[in-house]
């Protein structure tokens, strides 16, 4: 529509300067053709003085052509005379007889200003200098007839291109006047189409501005459109943004779960070991009880049947002491006897006798593990070989021992020490227990427990503890850090909570500690 409108108005603007073209040509030529009248009055003026002149000239033409014919014919006499001079009494009689009517008027002339003339030759003279006159005279007389002829043939060169001129103006008149004419029917013309284009024109602007205002009012509704659109990307973007910051927020968390989780997860598994080592450290401990027990049980019945003896026949004390047989107890021969091959693997697991096992941090040090069979203050600390145990765990690279004293209790017995007389025989009992490491779920903080809240509370739980035979030890065999190590999330007292992007996320629950 604003094209149709551009190319509409263009084409009126041009129709309108052709016509004010044309009506400023048509001005110009009525301007033109006045002059032109006026110049062809002008020239017709001209002309009118020019055939007056051109009458005159024939009229003084023909006096000068009478002169010119007289005084050619004195131009040939004069010849005849200058031919003729030799003979100056010929020359004089013939000129007296061819003249006699001038040269008597020009000689009554001359004798009337008193001039006479006594000698012939004075009037020959005198003749020749007239004739010389009358040959400067007709020279003259010449060269005015040459410039009359001149002027003539000017003047009517002149008269042909006037009569020309005047037929071509006349004939420029009668095409200007046509031309006037076919100027004005276009004009009347071009005005009826100015007429007819401007209504046209009107109808379109009216067409146009209509179109225009419906388009103006499509336009503002689509800008509408856009502008919530806009706004409705923009609320998006700015969703999508904190969504992203939400889920940023929550996979950092995650990891700092799952770090924490893990952290817990070996933590556990740590304390499962150890308890499994506490566990069979314990059985085997009770194991060797029980066996001290069987022999103390068998001692028992030896000095009861002694006894027995010592009271039916107080002279038995001289038989020498041999083991008892399974014919001489009640209960069958002694199990705590010297085992055979088959019998030895019932004492102990297979593992004690299968190499050294890996010496668990949290078992006290010098006589622990499978060879420890009791509190260190009730046995010796040292093994078969006599090698002391801190000998055995000074060396960091020599792979610590497991297996202790292999020895069996009816030789260990030897070392049990004695209580001093007069105090009563202490039965050995079980060592005193390491204080559970199982503790109840820690305090809730809010948040995920992690592994340095756990070390915390345990640290705390041991530090109330008043005694601890068995007190928490570092782990030296924990890997070093690698570079891509992460370390464990800080205390809930020392932690900066990140600010929570989503506040309808719940918290979860700290699961409780699984003993």
């Amino acid at each position: 529509a604003k094209s149709t409108l551009k190319v509409y108005q263009i084409n009126t603007e041009r129709l309108k300067t052709s016509i004010q073209d044309a009506v400023d040509e048509n001005c110009h030529l009525q301007e033109r053709e006045k002059q032109l009248l006026q110049e062809a009055e002008g020239w017709g003026e001209r002309f009118s003085e020019l055939n007056e002149q051109t009458k005159m000239f024939e009229s003084s033409k023909a006096d000068i052509e009478e002169v010119l014919k007289n005084k050619e014919s004195q131009v040939k006499s004069l010849t005849q005379y200058l031919l003729k001079m030799k003979d100056w009494s010929l020359a004089i009689r013939e000129d007296d007889d061819a003249e006699d009517n001038h040269w008597d008027t020009d000689i009554k002339g001359e004798t009337e200003n008193g001039e006479h003339l006594d000698d012939q030759q004075k009037r020959t003279v005198k003749k020749l200098i007239y004739a010389a006159k009358l040959n400067a005279c007709l020279k003259t007389l010449e060269t005015e007839r040459d410039q009359m002829y001149s002027k003539l043939s000017d003047e009517n060169k002149a008269k042909g291109e006037l009569t020309e001129r005047i037929e071509n103006l006349q004939s420029q008149q009668a095409s200007l006047q046509s031309e006037n004419e076919h100027f004005e029917s276009e004009v009347q013309k071009l005005q009826q189409k100015l007429k007819v284009m401007t209504e046209l024109y009107q109808e379109n602007e009216m067409k146009l501005h209509r179109k225009l205002t419906v388009e103006e009012r499509e336009r503002l509704q689509k800008e509408e459109k856009l502008s919530k659109v806009d706004e409705k990307i923009n609320h998006a973007a700015e969703e999508l943004n904190s969504y992203r910051q939400r889920a940023k927020d929550l996979e950092e968390e995650l990891e700092r779960t799952i770090r924490s989780y893990q952290n817990q997860i070996t933590s556990h598994e740590k304390k499962a070991h150890d308890n499994w080592l506490t566990a069979r450290a314990a059985e085997r401990h009770l194991n060797d009880i029980k066996k001290e027990n069987a022999h103390n049980r068998q001692k028992l019945t030896e000095t009861e049947f002694k006894l027995d003896l010592l009271e039916k026949d107080p002279y038995a004390l001289d038989v020498p002491v041999r083991p008892f047989g399974r014919e001489h107890s009640p209960y069958g021969p002694s199990p705590m006897g010297r085992p055979s091959s088959e019998t030895r693997a019932f004492l102990s697991p297979p593992t004690l006798l299968e190499g050294p096992l890996r010496l668990s941090p949290m078992l006290p040090g010098g006589g622990g593990g499978r060879g420890s069979r009791g509190p260190t203050a009730m046995y010796e600390a040292g093994n078969e070989r006599g090698e002391l145990s801190s000998d055995r765990f000074t060396d960091p690279h020599r792979p610590p021992s497991d297996t202790g004293s292999l020895s069996p209790p009816w030789e260990r017995e030897r070392r049990i020490i004695l209580p001093p007389p007069g105090e009563p025989y202490a039965d050995p009992v079980l060592p005193p227990r390491r204080q559970e490491r199982f503790f109840p779920n820690a305090p809730n903080t809010g948040r995920l427990s992690g592994p340095a809240e756990l070390r915390t509370y345990n640290m705390q739980s041991f530090d109330k503890t008043v005694r601890n035979p068995f007190p928490m030890r570092s782990y030296p065999h924990y890997p070093p850090q690698r570079p891509g190590f992460l370390p464990p999330p800080p205390p809930p007292e020392n932690r900066v909570e990140p600010p929570q992007s989503n506040p309808s996320a719940v918290e979860q629950p700290e699961p409780q500690q699984e003993t």
